[in-house]
């Protein structure tokens, strides 16, 4: 950069103007112009669509910056409602207050079926909790789950995550007798097997140790 600015320098007609305070002149008009092209220009840079003294000082919203807190370990089985704290925080490390107007979004998926979520934006009685978002959802299904964290068009750091979901206890109500008829022959003296397929309340097909 320095050998840059000098061959700018030396190439112009009027070298004794390049003074200092001329030189942050033309820096501070630099910024600007870079502020307002990211700020008229979302795609180049959707984080900096804030004021100068908001990009400088680092006083705005940072994806990246934001973090999950989970309400239980993984996996976890079905039947109950999950909840998970999203925590947000600026640029310069400081938490940010969320609200409605930050396009805060969360999408929780199994395969192509989407569960219904609940959030919470901040906290009513307690203003320490002003940065963060609870988000509820109900799961009755076991499998593979991704959950998509994002504000506006940006994932928040690890997003989207994997979460796992196991059948619960076997209940006797929905689990199955299988057999190839609708009638099982059996012979006096001789074992008969029988098979029975456990399922838990939910109907998920449970594994168990024998």
């Amino acid at each position: 950069k320095a050998q840059l600015w000098s061959t700018v320098v030396k190439s112009s007609q009027h070298q004794d103007a390049w003074t200092w305070g001329g030189m942050l002149v033309v820096s501070v008009s630099v910024a600007g112009l870079v502020t307002l092209a990211a700020m008229t220009q979302p795609s180049l840079a959707p984080e900096a669509r804030h004021s100068l003294l908001q990009y400088v000082t680092g006083k705005y919203l940072l994806p990246a910056n934001c973090k999950v807190q989970w309400d239980w370990k993984d996996p976890a089985a079905v039947g109950g409602t999950m909840c998970f704290v999203v925590r947000f925080f600026q640029r310069n490390g400081q938490p940010y207050p969320i609200c409605d107007t930050d396009q805060f979004f969360v999408e929780v998926t199994e395969g192509t079926r989407k569960v219904v979520t609940i959030s919470e934006l901040g906290s009513s009685t307690d203003p320490n909790n002003a940065n963060i978002a609870k988000v509820k959802f109900t799961v009755r299904t076991a499998g593979q789950y991704k959950i998509s964290v994002l504000i506006g068009s940006s994932h928040i750091s690890g997003s989207p995550f994997t979460k796992t979901f196991v059948p619960g206890p076997i209940d006797a109500r929905r689990s199955r007798f299988i057999r190839p008829a609708s009638t099982v022959i059996c012979c006096a003296g001789t074992p008969t097997m029988l098979h029975i397929e456990p399922r838990d309340e939910f109907g998920n097909a449970c594994n168990f140790d024998e």
